[in-house]
């Protein structure tokens, strides 16, 4: 699991890091400490890894454009957006939930929280 897994899930999944360790039995608390302190001070800048979190706007691989899934029902197809250039089911706000994010803003948030102090 990378730091922004850990950072998203916490943000937009569950509530509280119990539910995440929950679900998550194999990792600890202290686990998730250390990995959002690593995340926040962006220690991976120095670290040189072969590639950023997936979703973080530090990753520079290309983007593929979204996918567009009508599971073969064409009733919907006047729905489709065009957005950036690319064809789209869904509102813009949707869109935007899937693009490249600060996930050490996300981290430096959590940290704030009373369950990390």
């Amino acid at each position: 699991m990378t730091c922004a897994n850990i950072a998203n899930l916490l943000t937009y999944r569950f509530e509280t890091v119990f539910h995440l360790l929950h679900c998550h039995p194999y990792l600890a608390i202290d686990d998730i400490v250390e990995c959002l302190n690593y995340c926040s001070k962006k220690k991976c800048i120095d670290d040189q890894p072969a590639t950023f979190c997936c979703g973080c706007t530090l990753d520079t691989t290309p983007d593929e454009p979204p996918a567009l899934f009508l599971n073969n029902d064409l009733s919907r197809i006047n729905e489709v957006e065009n957005i950036d250039g690319y064809a789209f089911l869904g509102t813009k706000e949707e869109y935007d939930l899937d693009r490249p994010q600060n996930i050490w803003e996300l981290a430096e948030a959590l940290l704030k929280k009373d369950e990390f102090k």
